[in-house]
């Protein structure tokens, strides 16, 4: 007898239909009839859990599933559920992801590639995102690196794949892409920049989207992968955008596992005769870390997202919007992981600059009203109690203002925050984000940015409107420092102190001419350092500098 999926699901059901004293019977009756005594022990963590579950004393849960997976990693998958579905209601996310962990590296043992790829992604999906250690410590993340290391190994040996199609007259540049989303988040925007401002006389462009959660195989855990739509059919505009714009666009074929969908990329790059291939990509983007790691491509190259690859065959990474990350990343960068460079972008400025406001009567702002506010693609996440608290003093200190919240995200928490506040009146949440980010930034006064998790390409299209930003740093992690360094010090509190944030917000609704001058201030800084422009022409000249080097290193041209 074994512990596996089927056995649970019967202890479950003997435990549901006869109780606890009856479950335990069984299991007393059956001791000696297990296979070996890791499944007897398994069974009897089971039978002790359902109780607990069904007592929601959801903590005791995820800490039986932790120990359990600390001597048996590879424990079956509703048992490991179990630990997810308690750890997800008790808000005990980050606890579960060594536990995941574990149970990836069983399976990449196993040689079980797509499970265990499926397994790293969910770390994130599910964990990390909530503040889990490995999401944020170098050890811990060059940690998840060596793991994705040991699920590529068996594709490492493949051989590239000829090039297929019409013969290159010019060198081929390339960008992968996590998913396409109209424009709503920074590798949208970046993925339509680089079509836009490459210059087309130098190089051929093509754009490939992962779509990693859109309808891959799933093995188990279902509930934390919600079946998302296909690049094609969530930014239609965009993606023909990108094709009359003369890239080709690619998407990994929905159907292939994970596994299959990285080898599918990979060899497709090499199919295109692609020179040089720049990943928006990280340790998250579980397939894209493996193609990167497959492919043959001659030059590889990836944008900090804030969680880099950390592999080997890497000839530089690029850090968009936070120098901090790569200081912070100098400290255990590995000279096989290439080069570290620093290049600022991107907002697209011309674009800002001719795009109107939207009409703030339409959304009950009254005419003189100060409209402060912020602009995310995860406003249930990002606009935090902390974040409200700061900004029901500001509302309680200035009659005049008005709170704008734009983005999309379930706001009934956020609004009965304010309710109790007593500043519901003066808030407006507009949830949805509208196809123009500039339309939107450009009906606040200033931009108020989210603690602890605050933005950071929301801030450079702001600068780029001349619509002044305020940030503060509150700690050491990526999206608790990047706005502040967006910003600029001269317009960040440059330590945790919520009560200093709110007094310079309040500075600012008292004083329009000190707002004016920062916006002219940001719009400045936008030029010098965040243009899309300048970002992708440097960009493509990095791709084609490196490409020619190592055409020459293999004593060819391109």
């Amino acid at each position: 007898m074994r512990f596996d999926d089927d056995c649970f699901q019967a202890l479950q059901h003997l435990f549901q239909t006869e109780g606890p004293v009856r479950l335990g019977e069984f299991l007393q009756s059956r001791k000696g009839h297990f296979d070996n005594p890791a499944d007897g022990e398994l069974a009897g963590i089971a039978a002790g859990l359902f109780p607990l579950v069904a007592e929601k004393r959801y903590p005791e849960v995820v800490q039986a599933v932790v120990r359990a997976s600390e001597k048996h990693p590879a424990l079956p998958s509703h048992l490991l559920n179990l630990g997810l579905f308690a750890a997800k209601e008790a808000g005990l996310h980050g606890e579960m992801a060594w536990a995941i962990f574990r149970f990836a590296e069983a399976a990449a043992d196993r040689g079980e590639t797509a499970l265990a790829m499926e397994m790293v992604k969910k770390i994130y999906v599910f964990a990390a995102g909530r503040d889990a250690e490995m999401y944020y410590k170098p050890d811990c993340l060059v940690q998840v690196a060596a793991l994705l290391e040991k699920i590529a190994r068996p594709g490492l040996a493949r051989r590239a794949v000829p090039l297929q199609g019409p013969p290159k007259t010019k060198p081929r540049l390339a960008l992968v892409t996590p998913v396409m989303l109209e424009g709503t988040t920074a590798w949208a925007k970046t993925a339509l920049q680089f079509v836009r401002y490459r210059d087309s006389a130098a190089c051929d462009v093509y754009e490939y989207f992962a779509d990693e959660t859109v309808n891959r195989k799933q093995y188990f855990l279902g509930h934390q992968f919600v079946r998302s739509k296909t690049s094609e059919e969530t930014a239609p505009r965009a993606m023909a955008e990108l094709r009359a714009g003369g890239a080709v666009v690619k998407c990994i074929p929905p159907t292939l596992d994970w596994a299959e969908g990285s080898r599918w990329l990979a060899e497709e790059l090499e199919r295109d005769g692609i020179d040089a291939v720049i990943f928006q990509g990280n340790v998250e983007t579980t397939m894209m870390w493996m193609a990167s790691r497959w492919t043959h491509v001659p030059v590889k190259m990836t944008l900090c997202v804030g969680v880099n690859m950390y592999q080997t065959g890497q000839a530089a990474t690029i850090y968009m919007s936070n120098r901090l990350n790569l200081e912070k990343e100098q400290a255990f960068w590995r000279p096989e992981w290439g080069r570290q460079v620093f290049m600022g972008g991107g907002a697209d400025i011309a674009e800002a600059a001719r795009t109107p406001p939207l009409n703030r009567a339409e959304f009950a702002i009254p005419p003189g009203a100060v409209a402060f506010g912020m602009l995310s693609n995860d406003v249930s996440v990002r606009v935090t109690e902390e974040y409200l608290a700061c900004v029901a003093k500001v509302l309680k200190a200035c009659p005049e203002a008005v709170f704008v919240c734009m983005g999309s995200g379930d706001v009934r928490q956020q609004i009965g925050c304010m309710t109790r506040a007593g500043v519901l009146d003066r808030c407006r949440w507009l949830s949805w984000q509208h196809m123009n980010a500039f339309a939107s930034l450009k009906m606040l006064d200033f931009y108020y940015n989210e603690i602890p998790i605050g933005g950071s390409q929301v801030l450079i299209e702001c600068m780029a409107c001349g619509v002044p930003a305020l940030a503060m740093v509150c700690g050491t992690k990526h999206h608790e420092t990047v706005g502040a360094d967006v910003v600029g010090p001269e317009f960040a509190i440059m330590e945790k102190n919520p009560d200093a944030y709110v007094a310079r917000a309040v500075e600012w609704i008292r004083d329009p001419v000190r707002r004016a001058a920062a916006g002219k201030a940001q719009l400045a800084r936008a030029r010098q350092l965040y243009s899309a422009e300048t970002f992708i022409r440097d960009l493509c000249r990095l791709a084609l500098e490196l490409g020619g080097r190592e055409k020459k290193v293999l004593g060819v041209g391109l």
